[in-house]
């Protein structure tokens, strides 16, 4: 009676090894399966840039102490750009450096330091730094440049983390 005690001890003892290898395995490959989904929503939230609605360029002109809108290349002393940054909570608020992109008439980027507008080895047009506190907030900043600017299509890129958030087109007659 002893002996068949035993044995059955051992058999049950067996069984909850069994069981317990089994739950083992199981909540490791859960754990396993819990790992991988973190590391993509971690990638996600890493690959999270800003975006941008309502891109919009346009020529200034200054008539005596006034700014009024033109498109006429002729009158244009300066681009206004104006631009809404979107709610994105992904992205840790704080300053953020938004790279913007002119590129001109013939492909060329425009830049402060291009004075005659045929240096297409420029990156970029100019850095402005936004305060963004992950809501939707209105951004403007003005270009101004030393050469005059001439008459055709110009496209505009806006730059964040090396992901661009946003592109638009603009003409100036």
């Amino acid at each position: 009676t002893q002996r068949d005690s035993l044995t059955q001890s051992n058999r049950e003892l067996i069984e909850r090894v069994l069981a317990t290898e089994s739950n083992y395995n199981i909540a490791s490959s859960k754990a396993r399966a819990l790992e991988e989904q973190k590391k993509i929503i971690d990638d996600k939230i890493h690959s999270s840039t800003l975006s941008v609605a309502d891109l919009r360029v346009v020529g200034i002109r200054t008539k005596g102490t006034t700014e009024e809108e033109t498109f006429k290349a002729s009158r244009t002393g300066k681009l206004k750009i104006t631009f809404t940054l979107l709610e994105n909570q992904l992205v840790d608020p704080g300053d953020k450096e938004i790279t913007v992109r002119i590129i001109g008439t013939t492909k060329e980027v425009l830049t402060d330091d291009n004075p005659s507008l045929t240096d297409t080895d420029k990156l970029s047009t100019m850095k402005e730094t936004v305060n963004y506190q992950n809501e939707q907030q209105k951004v403007s900043v003005s270009y101004s440049q030393k050469a005059s600017f001439k008459k055709g299509a110009y496209s505009i890129e806006l730059i964040h983390n090396d992901k661009l958030m946003g592109r638009a087109s603009f003409i100036l007659k």
